[in-house]
């Protein structure tokens, strides 16, 4: 056990980088840090105050709803988080030989491996939990037992979910070591299994959507009966002791069958996954031109390195997915869900503040300039100028949010019978969204990059230019949200749909304005970064 609080303890100084604040000697970069720490922070609180204000208000909610949310939400980003990072987490990392090479016991290597990536998926828990404990105790008087029931029961959310996808994830790594086109695989198939788990919860949520399809119970019914943990969950924080047995025993054994696997299998495993064999040419080594432009040549180069990346793709390509299932299922089900918003008449507004945060609340940009990591040295030698290769990363973002956003919304805009004023200015808003977090996220990813990361989880999910553009993405589409709102609710809805043009027509304006000084202050910042 000693070795295991030797690593568990270096693994803990180092989350999130705080170890590095607090002892390096570089003040931009525990300004970095810091400043990441603190929207982590406001994040947590601002979710916590939605979630609580949620489950109070919606219709058909009862004291458990909370907490039959917080286990639905939970579980879907913990499969998102196992099958697009568990093997890098786990079986991927760069001190692999250090460690195996010092007097430690290796299987406290990989324990500390997975209780350190077990947390991490924890901190989810933390975000969602204030508002179900505060919704329950508003609607029961809660005891010292509640409590302790809860934060026994919370500590064990993550885990059948972090455990299932983290073994994909290491099954979909081992199958595609040797295949030539391994990367592309690796971001594929785990999306097609997000995908798919969407639709199976959609399917069994399905029977509970009739006659009381407002009812969150209802739905969160439909929910636990593909995926009972969530029934034996809420039962136990009610107070069935025997299914806090239950749901307690499944988490913990299931932990314990990922530890023994990859105790057993860890060595092969590693060096199946980390040594392929060898595939012909590699990503950005080179401009291929051909009967290409030079810009096609750098957005050709700009996706070959994008889903070289499972983890980038997953955690920037998810809104664009969202986008065109929302338009199809908009298409399929538009008389049932035109039933159940009759009665509502802020509609539209609530429709473009979705559309716009789908397509700009994770750009790709924002992590551009990191994905080249230590290789940097690679753009600033290619025979191209500097607004091209801006150009090439913005092009790269806008292949897909473009078609995605406007697909969407000219989808959702049929299905839902929106009058043609407001598709044209949801359309104007996504697009401009699109097009303005392309561009600030180039900025802000240029200003702050993250160049030193091991594997691609760090700079995706761990730098502080995602965090920004994750709140410059919330700020585009609130901004005009709550103006839009605001002026439906007081009757005026044309005049709602008048402002989501203009700020549209305001955000192609100042994104053009913002890329004419891109192109002019990047080049100098480019080649100040070391």
């Amino acid at each position: 056990m000693k070795d295991l609080r030797l690593l568990l303890s270096l693994y803990l100084r180092s989350f999130m980088g705080i170890n590095r604040a607090v002892h390096t000697q570089d003040t931009a970069e525990r300004r970095r840090i810091v400043g990441m720490l603190l929207v982590y922070a406001v994040l947590g609180v601002f979710y916590t105050f939605a979630f609580t204000v949620q489950t109070q208000v919606a219709d058909g909610s009862s004291e458990l709803t909370g907490f039959a949310s917080l286990v639905m939400v939970v579980t879907l980003l913990a499969l998102l988080t196992g099958l697009t990072g568990g093997s890098t987490e786990l079986l991927a990392f760069k001190d692999h030989d250090m460690l195996l090479a010092m007097p430690l016991d290796k299987k406290m290597v990989v324990l500390s491996r997975l209780i350190v990536q077990y947390l991490s998926t924890a901190v989810m828990v933390l975000i969602f939990a204030p508002g179900a404990v505060i919704s329950y105790c508003n609607a029961v008087d809660a005891d010292v037992w509640f409590a302790l029931r809860a934060a026994a029961l919370l500590a064990f959310v993550p885990a059948i979910p972090l455990v299932l996808s983290s073994l994909l994830s290491i099954a979909i790594s081992r199958l595609t070591a040797n295949a030539r086109f391994r990367n592309a695989l690796r971001t594929v198939v785990p999306m097609a299994i997000m995908l798919a788990a969407f639709a199976f919860v959609y399917g069994g949520m399905g029977g509970s959507l009739g006659s009381d399809a407002g009812s969150l119970d209802a739905v969160y019914a439909g929910f636990s009966r593909v995926y009972p943990p969530c029934r034996w969950f809420t039962a136990a924080i009610a107070g069935d002791w025997r299914l806090a047995a239950l749901f307690a025993g499944v988490s913990a054994a299931a932990l314990a069958a990922c530890y023994g696997l990859l105790y057993l299998r860890f060595d092969v495993l590693y060096d199946r996954i980390n040594t392929p064999g060898a595939v012909k040419g590699g990503v950005g080594t080179e401009l291929k031109f051909g009967r290409r432009s030079r810009l096609g040549a750098l957005v050709r180069r700009e996706l070959g390195m994008y889903f070289s990346m499972p983890a980038y793709v997953m955690n920037t390509l998810f809104g664009y997915v969202v986008c065109v299932l929302a338009g199809v299922a908009a298409l399929v089900f538009g008389a049932r869900v035109r039933a159940l918003l009759g009665g509502i008449s802020f509609v539209e507004p609530v429709i473009a503040v979705v559309f716009m945060q789908l397509v700009s609340i994770a750009p790709q940009t924002g992590c551009s300039i990191s994905a080249e990591g230590r290789c940097l040295w690679r753009i600033r030698s290619l025979p191209v100028s500097s607004r091209e290769l801006f150009g090439s990363k913005l092009a790269a973002q806008l292949v897909f949010a473009l078609p995605a956003g406007l697909f969407g919304v000219m989808c959702v805009s049929i299905g839902l019978g929106l009058g043609w004023e407001w598709a044209l200015a949801i359309s104007l808003a996504t697009a401009s969204s699109a097009v303005m977090a392309a561009v600030l996220g180039l900025w802000v990813n240029l200003a702050r990059p993250k160049l030193d990361w091991q594997n691609e989880v760090e700079f995706v999910k761990q730098s502080v230019s995602t965090l920004l553009c994750m709140l410059l993405g919330f700020g585009l589409a609130i901004i005009p949200g709550a103006a839009g709102i605001a002026l439906a609710l007081a009757g005026m809805t044309a005049v709602a749909a008048a402002v989501y043009g203009v700020w549209g027509a305001l955000l192609l304006a100042l994104a053009l304005l913002l890329y004419r000084r891109l192109c002019a202050r990047g080049p100098n910042r480019l080649s100040a970064l070391q």
